[in-house]
């Protein structure tokens, strides 16, 4: 027997699966035979789990039939159900098709014999101490008083990332959130961090990129604030993200500037071998000739006496 003609495991007929106007699924048809492992893959927000979840049974389809053994899913008793399927994540999660509360109960039915008083009494002080919890790491971490500030760049940002630290004068205050390019100038990179809403970022706060060791990472130092200054926050109109000016450290001048130097430094060598050249050449004639250091490069004694004698030849022509 051919393993085609053994019944299917799973099967889908005809499944359909909209959320209001958006069809997922039209008309899917699937068969899953013993000793089979089937994947799904597919982009995000495909269908993928809503797929899974209808064979599983935890998701109606609104079309369509899902057999299991040879049998209609929902007319399998979910006793029996519970020990054909099982649904495994990939990592902690919770059941979409269920309440927060009715995910805390869930193990508390199937492992207890404890009341549905019980289990939901039980399912309230969970929910309770989470959100007390939840309190007490917002406040300690000053989650809820974020700020959200926007600085420009007129540099490069290589080696800054999203969730690198922002200090003030060294201390950390905030995280970099966003990075983008200016849409308006594209020589201008965006970059948005959330700070502290204590962070003392003033109107005459700057922000600037510094290097971390020698590692190649940055982060955002920001400087300035004198006890005088508005606060920036406050300063800025509502709706709009307020603005920390940003400056460039004197590292970061000096490397820009270090082109032009070097260019600088190739005309100065250019000029220091041409004398060099002048010097040797000088230095070799002096060698071949060392009156040249008394009467000069150019003129020789010989010069002279002949210059002299010249006049007089040319006088005593006359006279004849």
């Amino acid at each position: 027997m051919s393993e085609r003609t053994v019944e299917p495991i799973v099967s889908a007929r005809g499944v359909v699966n909209r959320f209001g106007r958006q069809l997922v699924h039209d008309h899917v048809d699937l068969e899953v035979f013993p000793g089979e492992v089937v994947g799904v893959a597919g982009g995000s927000r495909s269908g993928k789990s809503v797929l899974l979840k209808t064979l599983a049974g935890l998701h109606r389809p609104d079309a369509g039939e899902v057999r299991i053994a040879g049998r209609r899913l929902d007319a399998v008793d979910p006793a029996e159900k519970a020990t054909l399927i099982g649904v495994l994540f990939q990592q902690g999660a919770l059941f979409s098709s269920l309440t927060v509360a009715q995910n805390i109960m869930l193990p508390l039915r199937e492992h207890t014999a404890l009341s549905a008083a019980a289990r939901e009494a039980i399912a309230a002080m969970k929910l309770a101490l989470g959100a007390a919890l939840a309190f007490v790491w917002l406040s300690g971490t000053d989650q809820r008083d974020d700020v959200l500030y926007r600085i420009r760049f007129d540099e490069s940002v290589s080696g800054l990332s999203v969730g690198d630290p922002v200090k003030f004068r060294g201390v950390d205050v905030g995280t970099v959130k966003a990075m983008s390019l200016d849409p308006q100038n594209p020589q201008l990179v965006e970059v948005d961090v959330a700070l502290r809403r204590n962070a003392p970022v003033k109107t005459d706060t700057k922000a600037s990129l510094k290097l971390k060791g020698i590692t190649g990472v940055l982060f955002i130092e920001l400087n300035g604030g004198s006890p005088g200054a508005q606060m920036l926050a406050a300063a800025t109109p509502e709706g709009l993200v307020p603005e920390i000016p940003s400056e460039k450290t004197p590292l970061t001048s000096a490397l820009e500037a270090l082109p032009k130097a070097i260019e600088r430094f190739v005309g100065l060598e250019n000029q220091t071998r041409k004398v060099l050249s002048d010097v040797n050449a000088t230095t070799n004639e002096i060698k071949e000739n060392p009156s040249s250091l008394i009467w000069g490069r150019s003129k020789q004694p010989s010069d002279d006496a002949a210059k002299e004698k010249a006049p007089q030849k040319r006088q005593g022509t006359l006279a004849k």
